[in-house]
């Protein structure tokens, strides 16, 4: 006879805390995000899962891959090529999107065009922090390539190789 009161108390005592308001809705609306970025709640994490939405609301292709220093999100929003870093604790880090000449902000072109004008852009690498966003141009000449780092109004040569 004890048996049966003592499983009722404890499911009883389970179910309030399992079904307490509180603790329910932050966990729906997890699942209802980690379901539209394709992975699992566990392994990607509410704080990067509710970060993620918030950032890229419209990413498609979504791919999360864990890594030793925590996890990445790969994506892509209207063609363009995503990176999203975060640490173990699901911090974001950065963003690393790749794309062609067309993506380039209009001011980061000018200043390429006026100083590498016998110069053909082939890619953009875009690396996005908190604080800054730093370009990376990959320039093609008639006897060299150029990887071009610009950083506001600073710019400088980051990589530069011969053609043979």
């Amino acid at each position: 006879m004890c048996l049966p009161i003592f499983l009722l108390i404890g499911f009883s005592s389970f179910a309030q805390k399992a079904f307490n308001i509180e603790n329910i809705l932050p966990y729906s609306t997890a699942v209802k995000e980690t379901a539209r970025t394709r992975g699992n709640i566990k392994t990607i994490g509410f704080k990067r899962a509710k970060h993620f939405m918030t950032a890229f609301p419209d990413a498609e292709n979504v791919q999360w891959l864990p890594i030793q220093s925590g996890t990445i999100a790969l994506f892509t929003i209207d063609g363009k090529k995503i990176r999203a870093d975060y640490d173990q604790e699901g911090r974001w880090l950065f963003n690393l999107r790749h794309y062609d000449e067309t993506g380039l902000p209009a001011n980061v072109r000018k200043q390429l065009v006026m100083t590498y004008y016998d110069y053909k852009i082939n890619s953009v690498d875009e690396i996005e922090t908190d604080s800054q966003t730093i370009y990376l141009v990959n320039m093609e000449g008639r006897k060299s390539y150029k990887t071009i780092m610009v950083n506001g109004d600073d710019m400088e040569i980051f990589n530069s190789f011969n053609k043979f």
